[in-house]
């Protein structure tokens, strides 16, 4: 699968071309992000909304955020 740059020139000038490629590429594509690398990122609002409220990988309360006690990792 290839991956789409976010920091070239030609994109950061005019993207609508690379979208459009991404978006007929499917809704799930690779692109780089300086410095953080390699990730997946969504062609669509629907995706990116049912990603975001799928509960098993993401907490929508802060409360449910995962173990409290971060002292074990110091």
């Amino acid at each position: 699968m290839p991956h789409y740059k976010i920091n070239n020139p030609d994109f950061l000038i005019d993207p609508t071309a690379t979208l459009a490629h991404m978006r007929s590429e499917g809704v799930l594509v690779r692109i780089k992000f300086p410095i953080i690398g390699l990730c997946c990122a969504t062609t669509t609002d629907a995706v990116a909304r049912g990603i975001f409220k799928e509960t098993a990988h993401f907490a929508r309360n802060p409360a449910n955020a995962g173990d409290h006690d971060i002292g074990r990792y110091y």
